[in-house]
């Protein structure tokens, strides 16, 4: 029992989401985000890579919290709710230490954050921060502006160590015309991946 318990853990910390990233390339209408409890982003389709390209760009696995507090100048610009973000990533990955405590990778991101961000380590030595994650989402797109995103996210019964985020557009006007305009330059049939692979 124990063992098996073991295994289980190691499969949802490695976080390879097989099934879950089939899933994400199936959403075509919509950006699908699919992200580890580290909180790397280990797929997305065309429109979410497009929708999220400042995250995307400059890495393989992209990591939220290493784009939120080791780039903190392009974070802000890109996320206007810059500060609960970065309370929310403090949360998970505070979920996700509780989750799995013997995980490596984890305390080695926990160690990078708190050695390079002061913002961080201050925010993770308090102990306390609002991490609800709310319905609602504002990215500032670097080429459409502004966007107010209704977010939905579910752990996939088959890979729980994975959370696929999708995102649709709110009912503010500005919003889905703005939406509109990005997906239509995504090619709907160019595969998934966390950064084109």
């Amino acid at each position: 029992m124990g063992e098996r318990t073991t295994r289980s853990t190691a499969a949802e910390r490695d976080g390879k989401g097989d099934s879950a990233r089939a899933l994400v390339s199936a959403i075509t209408g919509a950006p699908a985000i699919l992200r580890t409890r580290r909180l790397d982003l280990i797929a997305a389709n065309p429109l979410a890579r497009s929708l999220y390209e400042p995250v995307m760009s400059g890495s393989r696995t992209p990591n939220l919290a290493r784009f939120v507090y080791l780039d903190p100048e392009r974070a802000r610009s890109f996320f206007p709710d810059w500060e609960r973000l970065c309370d929310e990533c403090v949360h998970l990955l505070r979920s996700a230490a509780e989750h799995d405590p013997h995980d490596r990778a984890l305390h080695r991101l926990i160690g990078e954050l708190s050695t390079r961000s002061a913002t961080f380590r201050d925010r993770w030595s308090a102990r306390r921060t609002s991490g609800v994650r709310l319905p609602r989402e504002r990215l500032r797109h670097p080429v459409v502006g502004e966007l107010i995103l209704l977010r939905e996210e579910l752990t996939p019964a088959r890979d729980p160590g994975t959370t696929l985020t999708v995102y649709l557009p709110s009912e503010d006007r500005a919003t889905r015309e703005r939406f509109a305009i990005l997906a239509s330059w995504v090619q709907p049939d160019r595969c998934a991946g966390a950064h084109g692979g």
